[in-house]
């Protein structure tokens, strides 16, 4: 390595060791990516924030874990994946997005979502769709038409609040 690359951080890379570094991981978390377009997933327990330094960050930072239910993209049956982001401190983030759903939700576990996503690279947005069926006074708009669809249609039927919505 010469003097300039040690002076401006720069390391060479040695193939062999990254190599061996990337034969290490044993890929026992499965992270969840949304993918451009509508993304429906199922929040299986409330996040988790920890503390970690990524290989890219100059010091440790806070990262949200969200243990989620997806549809896998081979075969269709659900899977259990971790969704990981950092821990944003504006509104319009991912993390600000769910944390305005779960105040309005009382939390985000058992949460069914619809997350939509759009562009490429840095235009890449974010957009929580469930977040839109709340009213400014805080009323799931959605979940209040439901309710009402479904006293109108049977008073005499009874639902199951338990029961989980299907994931897909």
């Amino acid at each position: 390595m010469t003097q300039q690359e040690q002076e401006q951080g720069q390391q060479k890379i040695i193939y062999e060791q990254e190599a061996e570094k990337l034969e290490e991981s044993t890929g026992e978390i499965d992270y969840f990516k949304p993918v451009k377009g509508k993304n429906k997933l199922r929040i299986d327990e409330e996040p988790v924030i920890k503390k970690k330094q990524k290989d890219w960050d100059d010091e440790p930072q806070e990262y949200v874990e969200i243990p989620v239910t997806v549809k896998d993209d081979e075969t269709g049956e659900p899977v259990e994946k971790i969704w990981e982001m950092k821990r944003s401190r504006t509104l319009s983030s991912k993390w600000g997005q769910l944390v305005q759903y779960g105040k309005h939700m009382d939390g985000l576990k058992d949460e069914m979502i619809n997350w939509f996503v759009q562009g490429e690279g840095k235009d890449t947005t974010h957009t929580l769709l469930d977040l839109a069926d709340i009213d400014e006074r805080g009323v799931d708009t959605e979940q209040v038409d439901e309710s009402e669809r479904v006293e109108e249609n049977d008073e005499n039927s009874e639902v199951e609040s338990d029961e989980k919505e299907s994931v897909f």
